[in-house]
């Protein structure tokens, strides 16, 4: 029964199916919708910030304010000459690239517009920020990743030979970051030392812009009218998109875009928000318009096993789970946050079987995980298994011994020294 489960794909809502409870559905494939069909402006970077609002940059004067909720679209800011590539500061302050005004702008919470630099740059697009926080910035024009560093200084970080209009920048939790160019199908990776290498090659015809969820890479094809899902290997697959230009939304295998360019993965609500012209594919310049905004919502491994296990058994979903892990298109996406954050849910319920299933899953696959260790010890605790308490609360400690959580764990125990 749980392969039918796995397989099952659900279109358009919950209340389509006929079900026992209001769980969310799994889904086997990425679904794609519109949520803005049509907006003045062409495609430039595309942010979420940690409220939920969406930032999109329109190529030309404006970056806008999408609110998700109620759809509405406002001007956050303007006076931009090419409005590109974004992105955030730590403290939530956006900065944005003017292609076609070589600078660079900060725009604080308010919408206030101040410029950062406006000498040294050739085209620049993609913007992120380091964890020296120095912000890296695809200079197009000039085939090079340029560095303002921590006192306002602007250099040169990277150079590489597959380098074809730097377009896209992302990075990883290690702080190496990965860089697309919008006339080549080429992936490179920099290290935090400036140091180049190729990650992987989309065979396509040029790529947008580059995000990172989840140990997975997620870029748009411009040309190929497709979203790629790049894994931690370099192993690249079509995420969705056929190929043909279009505006159909549906799951990722039958949806049609048309020119994606910005893209950027939310995490807290596991969607990518993707930008696309509606407008004439033959215009250029300001006829190229207008845009439209797409979202994606990815599948998701703890959707899946919360509904199998509402639905099923445990034992379905520990295939389920080992099914998912041996999948090599998934190797190396992170699920060890998503699949504690579950294990807790269970544990609320009372539900404490479940949980210790999920949190057992959890450790065995990520065995230097102090944190897996210490959830399944609460859960062992929670159904009188002492002795396995211990025994993996102890695990926990060697692996982080200032886990005070852990500590207190085994005191009630009595098995602290």
């Amino acid at each position: 029964m749980f392969k039918l489960i796995v397989s099952a794909i659900f279109l358009v809502t919950v209340s389509s199916v006929s079900v026992a409870t209001t769980t969310v559905p799994p889904i086997s494939e990425p679904i794609v919708s519109t949520i803005v069909a049509s907006h003045p402006g062409a495609v430039g970077g595309i942010l979420v910030d940690q409220l939920g609002y969406v930032y999109i940059a329109d190529f030309k004067e404006t970056v806008w304010r999408l609110n998700p909720n109620s759809l509405e679209m406002k001007p956050y800011a303007t006076g931009f000459y090419g409005a590109s590539g974004n992105t955030f500061d730590n403290n939530g302050t956006l900065y944005q690239a003017s292609y076609f005004g070589h600078y660079i702008n900060r725009v604080s919470r308010s919408g206030e517009v101040s410029t950062v630099v406006d000498e040294g740059l050739n085209g620049p697009v993609g913007l992120i920020f380091n964890e020296a926080n120095e912000l890296l910035i695809c200079n197009c024009n000039d085939q090079s990743i340029m560095k303002i560093d921590a006192t306002g200084q602007l250099g040169e970080f990277a150079r590489s030979e597959h380098f074809n209009c730097p377009n896209g920048i992302a990075k990883d939790e290690v702080d190496n970051v990965y860089v697309v160019s919008f006339s080549s199908s080429k992936i490179v990776k920099i290290t935090p030392q400036g140091e180049t290498s190729l990650f992987a090659d989309s065979q396509g015809n040029g790529i947008g812009h580059i995000t990172y969820l989840n140990g997975v890479f997620y870029a748009t094809s411009f040309q190929d009218n497709k979203v790629y899902r790049i894994s931690p290997a370099g192993v690249v697959s079509v995420l969705a998109g056929t190929g043909e230009r279009g505006q159909q939304d549906g799951t990722g295998s039958n949806a049609l875009f048309s020119n994606p360019n910005g893209i950027y993965a939310d995490a807290s609500s596991n969607h990518l928000y993707i930008n696309d012209y509606v407008g004439d594919p033959n215009a250029s310049g300001i006829a190229r318009t207008p845009f439209s905004i797409r979202r994606i919502e990815l599948p998701s491994l703890t959707n899946i096993l919360d509904y199998t296990l509402s639905h099923d058994s445990i034992d379905a979903a520990r295939s389920v789970y080992r099914e998912f892990l041996s999948n090599p298109r998934n190797a190396g996406e992170k699920t060890e946050p998503g699949i504690n954050g579950l294990g807790w849910k269970y544990m609320s319920l009372n539900q404490f079987q479940e949980a210790v299933a999920l949190f057992e899953l959890n450790a065995e696959s990520h065995p230097d995980s102090w944190r897996a260790f210490s959830s399944l010890g609460a859960s062992y605790m929670k159904i009188e298994e002492n002795q396995k308490a211990i025994e993996v609360l102890q695990r926990s400690l060697e692996l982080n011994p200032d886990n005070l959580i852990a500590k207190g764990r085994l005191e009630t125990l009595g098995a602290m020294d």
